[in-house]
């Protein structure tokens, strides 16, 4: 639960760079923090077909969408 506590400060400090009319450091901050999140994330595997691969690659796709972003 560390990393979760850890993500938040990061989170709350580009939402006040958003909402003071930062928006570039606020996009960075937030594709760095979608960054971790994406990085860290576990999939379950599920008894479905594809379900493994379908949500890695939205994990993937995530991540790229962030590192095109910063």
């Amino acid at each position: 639960m560390v990393g979760g506590r850890a993500i938040v400060l990061p989170a709350l400090l580009s939402v006040v760079f958003l909402l003071g009319g930062q928006i570039g450091a606020g996009i960075v901050l937030t594709a760095l923090v979608a960054v971790v999140i994406v990085s860290r994330a576990e999939v379950r595997e599920r008894n479905i077909a594809g379900g493994y691969a379908r949500t890695r690659g939205y994990l993937q796709l995530a991540k790229a969408a962030a590192l095109l972003s910063i």
